[in-house]
């Protein structure tokens, strides 16, 4: 039997990445350490991926940190998938690389911020994304409105909803839940009546409910949200 290449051991690593098949992709990592076909660049940046997908980003970072110059691929992998501490320094390092954020990396970042109440940093990445263009994308827009919204800055996250080009169901449940978190009723029923109107699959849609029936309750409206149709 011809021994492995480096091609047929990335497919098969990007095959366990994609079934969550830990023990067979460890095993691929080790054939590929003992064949002397690592360090590779694309395989491992398939190891980052299959060792990040499975949860054992312990790995994934041992990977990654042994790799003389990560790829753009590898970064957004393993920002994904990690803690928002870690994500905050991996894109740092991103940054002392050269590296440009893209439309993966910045919503990762910013699901980092909204998570660690940092506006800071997050306001730092909306500049990021301004200046790149991204906004038009509806992730990185979506990613940036629930920054604002998860740190209290309603009016920025609301600047940012009415300047979005589209808006999916996420995004609608997203605005609605920061009013209705911010106890701010009548903008909560407001959007919530909106989004039935303009978005198709928000009628399917109940993640929002709950926060609207509680402001209803909140404000002694329990009684408006039973009986309107919305």
């Amino acid at each position: 039997m011809p021994p492995p290449t480096a091609g047929r051991l990335s497919a098969l690593v990007r095959r366990c990445a994609a079934g969550g098949a830990l023990s067979p992709g460890a095993q691929v990592h080790a054939q590929g350490l003992v064949g002397g076909l690592l360090p590779d660049a694309t395989l491992d940046t398939d190891f980052v991926l299959l060792y990040s997908r499975c949860g054992a980003l312990h790995s994934a970072r041992q990977v990654f940190d042994g790799m003389s110059f990560p790829s753009m691929h590898a970064y957004n992998v393993l920002l994904l998938a990690s803690p928002p501490g870690a994500a905050v320094e991996l894109i740092s390092r991103l940054l002392a690389s050269g590296l440009r954020p893209d439309r993966y990396s910045i919503p990762a970042v910013l699901r980092a911020c909204a998570e660690l109440r940092d506006t800071l940093l997050g306001t730092v990445f909306h500049c990021f994304a301004l200046r790149l263009g991204l906004l038009a994308n509806v992730v990185v827009s979506g990613a940036l409105l629930d920054m604002y919204a998860k740190t209290g800055m309603l009016a920025d996250a609301a600047r940012v909803f009415n300047e979005m080009p589209e808006r999916d169901t996420v995004v609608w449940n997203c605005m609605v839940t920061g009013y209705a978190r911010a106890g701010s009723s009548e903008e909560t029923l407001e959007l919530f009546r909106k989004a039935q109107i303009e978005s198709v699959d928000m009628a399917r849609d109940l993640r929002a409910v709950p926060n609207v029936l509680n402001v209803c309750a909140n404000e002694g409206q329990l009684m408006k949200g039973e009986r309107d149709p919305w």
